[in-house]
């Protein structure tokens, strides 16, 4: 939870799109981070999990996704 927490908090300083490795294979990033294909691609990603129901794939023939409808998020500040 920690390391997430801390690439939460590293975001805000990194250009939106591009997403922030949490550890090796596993990334954290915003929309504009999930659409940004060429990258994805050279990070070698295969799966993305959406925290939006109302966001759909940008590239389902590409990717393996997972939609998590989060009605509600927490967020922690320590």
């Amino acid at each position: 939870m920690d390391d997430l927490l801390r690439a939460i908090k590293a975001t805000k300083d990194i250009k939106d799109d591009i997403p922030s490795q949490i550890e090796e294979g596993l990334y954290l990033g915003s929309v504009e981070a999930a659409n940004n294909k060429t990258l994805l691609k050279s990070l070698n990603i295969t799966h993305i999990l959406t925290v939006a129901s109302s966001v759909p794939p940008a590239y389902p023939n590409d990717f393996t996704y997972k939609t998590f409808d989060c009605k509600m998020v927490l967020f922690i500040d320590h």
